[in-house]
């Protein structure tokens, strides 16, 4: 016996799940991006550029420690349009996704961390992340998150149909101080270390003030002031 009903709605359901099938094809596949991960690993030819009063600091410069600085760190995230561009595989261990996370030590020399949102982006502008900073134990720390826009990660053609965001390069900057106990409180030089690299900070020696006070007494008699000066 043929079961009436069961024929009536197979076909439908057969005829939608083909379209499904045939729809799906045509629609490019969207990434899901998960909660980030820490990728501080991953981003490469990291550099810290320090200044102070519009001077960079190179060689045997030196810093002084009673006036601010601003510390520049560039770095390259990888990305999937590197491997895109360059006709190779994506390995998914070596790029950076969206919402992923990065980690900097940037000294135990500063004062406090700067408040605020800093926005990461590309020379053209495009935004790659955010980064904040905070005081962990003695040291101020950077943490960035790739949260930027989408087609930074997900290797999307670019404008016009051309290449996909590829050699993602960001530059954060910051302005600093230091310690006032800096160097144990003793004047002199200072081997602070920003990022990986090593500075001198010159610590003045500290100013003196003295108190000076006069007084003076009057010899009427012999028409004399007596003058006693304390410091």
């Amino acid at each position: 016996m043929i079961n009436l009903n069961q024929k009536t709605y197979s076909q439908p359901i057969a005829f939608i799940l083909t379209l499904l099938l045939v729809f799906s094809m045509f629609v490019p596949m969207q990434f899901v991006w998960a909660a980030g991960t820490d990728v501080s690993g991953k981003l490469t030819n990291k550099t810290v550029i320090v200044t102070q009063s519009g001077i960079e600091i190179t060689g045997s410069a030196t810093i002084d420690s009673t006036k601010p600085i601003e510390v520049g760190i560039t770095f390259k995230v990888p990305v999937r349009g590197d491997y895109i561009v360059a006709g190779n595989p994506v390995d998914e261990n070596a790029i950076v996704n969206k919402n992923d996370e990065a980690y900097f030590e940037l000294s135990n020399a500063f004062s406090t961390a700067p408040s605020g949102t800093y926005d990461l982006k590309t020379a053209e502008g495009t935004l790659v992340g955010h980064a904040t900073f905070d005081m962990s134990g003695s040291a101020v720390w950077a943490k960035v998150t790739f949260d930027g826009a989408t087609e930074v990660f997900d290797g999307s053609d670019g404008p016009d149909g051309g290449d996909p965001l590829n050699n993602v390069n960001c530059l954060l900057t910051a302005t600093f101080s230091f310690k006032d106990d800096l160097g144990g409180g003793a004047w002199g030089e200072e081997t602070v270390k920003i990022l990986d690299k090593d500075y001198t900070v010159v610590i003045p020696e500290p100013v003196t003030g003295y108190t000076v006070s006069k007084a003076g007494e009057a010899d009427l008699s012999n028409r004399e002031i007596s003058w006693s000066v304390t410091v």
